[in-house]
């Protein structure tokens, strides 16, 4: 992993900044306020820093930050980080909490003529500091609630308010009376919001965005907050979320929190549970490529939703759940997740372990499907989990992963620009990525496509299609023909590597694209923007398979 400069300010005390508990607002934001002695000690070593007083700052520092940075390296890097920022205006105390061993860390702005800087200051009982680094203004949390709140106020219909809270653009482009007119056109068409269903944060530059998933009298719908670093509001656009499908009967089942992995990485799921007489068959679901949520969300689309409203309304219980690397987003490294089967088949076979001691589901008829990488690792996971009654592959592919990848590109690179440079551009550096993820000679701690070589070659060497032929349990293979990322090519893989076996059902959709959605023409990505749905035809064969075995 590439080290930030800063780190190199307390690497000791990295661990114990990054533990921090939710930091209160300080009592005071000056230096002539009764702040306490722990946020005064952090504010007064931020104004000696902006004012280039690295002999004095540095003599605030701790034994072994002391001996470690020198007042030299200090004043490199902090110049590096603020030379392009102008002249320095104020440093105000934002919070400040424990940190561990008996420390206090305090997070200060450094406001400065173009822009401002987060520190995070730790400092001892001596008040002497023994941990410095850049630090966002607010935790992820305070994006949440300014959300949440900002949205109530609209509810609330307090416009003037509301309008307080945008940034400086925001006040010139909005007056609090088109805010009003925006919001009613949205009431009238949706209704009164009913309740916040989930919020979901997105990192955007030093800022935030909150998607709120509301729903309303009528239909869901997601209102978009955009905050700049300072929690001001920045913009506030309304989006189309997830409606159940015509297919779901939501009377016809429930739905159930439920966690499981280890002690210290918990993961969080939703069990659908089919109300009636069970015990029913159930389902565990397992997520493609990327840091998925337990619904596989793309623009207001969730495949696994559908799949698990779908089959629930027909008496298949389905485990669906955040996928490590989404949950944990931001603090996994790749050595957290050397290969899939840190990143999903532990996880997936800890799913399978929570369904078959859970009442009311058959231990017996206990099934996995994946969805796109989930479909290529459903074989591995079938060999490593005897329990299991038989596993659905949606949309896995059978290609190495470097043609997959110049395929994708290739068949990309004209929509994403016009220009025929551009495009042979995209083109010759995908075909460089694609010889070294199919390289004979690739080496594990070699980075390709910013991965380690050690997860492709776990990757390459466990294959689904390789291990699937020697499977005896019962297979359903499930391809869409419009899919440009898992394509027809990949399915022919599948039919020949199974060839001959009478376990195995394979089926292809002329309309569907990669998440099984129907469409007409060529896919591209703009569909995946557009609110649809698993087609019905998918549900109904998934059930009638899985209830047949």
């Amino acid at each position: 992993m590439q080290v930030s400069p800063w780190t190199l300010l307390s690497s000791a005390l990295l661990a114990a900044c990054a533990s921090t508990t939710a930091l209160a607002p300080a009592p005071a934001t000056a230096p002539d306020a009764a702040l306490s002695p722990s946020a005064q000690a952090a504010h007064d070593l931020a104004s000696q820093l902006a004012a280039r007083q690295f002999e004095a700052a540095h003599a605030r520092f701790a034994e072994p930050m002391a001996t470690s940075l020198s007042s030299a390296a200090l004043e490199g890097q902090w110049e590096a980080m603020t030379g392009a920022l102008g002249a320095f205006q104020r440093a105000e105390v934002l919070r400040e909490g424990p940190s561990p061993e008996g420390r206090r860390a305090v997070v200060v702005e450094c406001v400065y003529e173009k822009d401002s800087l987060g520190l995070l200051v730790v400092v001892d009982a001596s008040q002497q500091v023994t941990g410095l680094r850049p630090s966002p203004l607010y935790p992820r949390e305070a994006f949440e609630k300014a959300g949440r709140e900002f949205l109530q106020l609209l509810v609330e219909r307090e416009w003037s308010t509301a309008v307080k809270r945008f940034d400086e653009q925001m006040a010139r482009l909005v007056s609090r009376e088109a805010l009003a007119e925006s919001f009613n056109a949205l009431r009238r068409q949706y209704g009164e919001v009913r309740e916040v269903l989930s919020v979901r944060l997105i990192p955007v530059g030093s800022g935030m965005v909150a998607d709120l998933e509301c729903a309303y009298e009528k239909l869901n719908g997601k209102v978009r907050v955009s905050f700049d670093k300072k929690l001001r509001v920045a913009g506030y656009f309304f989006l189309p979320a997830w409606n159940p499908p015509d297919y779901a009967k939501p009377t016809a089942f429930e739905e159930r929190a439920v966690s499981f992995g280890t002690e210290k990485l918990p993961l969080p799921g939703i069990l659908t549970m089919p109300k009636g007489e069970g015990p029913f068959p159930a389902v565990v679901l397992v997520h493609g490529s990327g840091p998925n949520d337990r619904d596989e969300s793309i623009g207001p689309n969730k495949l696994f939703k559908d799949l698990a409203w779908g089959l629930a309304a027909r008496k298949i219980a389905v485990l669906r759940y955040d996928k490590r690397t989404h949950h944990y987003k931001g603090k996994l490294s790749n050595d957290d997740v050397p290969t899939v089967k840190e990143e999903s088949i532990d996880d997936a076979l800890e799913a399978v372990a929570l369904l078959s001691s859970t009442p009311g589901i058959d231990p017996k008829r206990i099934f996995v499907a994946g969805h796109s990488l989930g479909a290529v690792l459903a074989p591995r996971i079938a060999k490593a989990e005897p329990r299991l009654r038989g596993i659905v592959l949606l949309a896995g592919n059978t290609r190495p992963m470097g043609k997959l990848h110049l395929d994708q590109i290739t068949y990309l690179a004209p929509i994403w620009t016009p220009s025929a440079e551009k495009q042979g551009e995209l083109i010759a550096q995908a075909r460089q990525v694609a010889a070294r993820l199919d390289a004979p000679d690739l080496k594990p701690d070699e980075i390709v496509d910013g991965i380690p070589g050690r997860y492709w070659l776990d990757l390459r060497e466990s294959a689904g299609v390789v291990i699937a032929p020697a499977l005896e349990v019962p297979m359903l293979v499930l391809q869409g023909e419009r899919d440009y990322q898992v394509t027809m090519e990949d399915f022919a893989g599948w039919k020949q590597a199974l060839s001959g076996k009478a376990h195995a059902t394979l089926k292809s959709y002329p309309k569907l694209n990669h998440h099984f959605m129907p469409g007409e023409g060529p896919s591209t990505p703009r569909e995946y923007d557009q609110p649809n749905h698993a087609s019905v035809e998918v549900i109904e064969d998934f059930a009638r398979w899985l209830s047949a075995q």
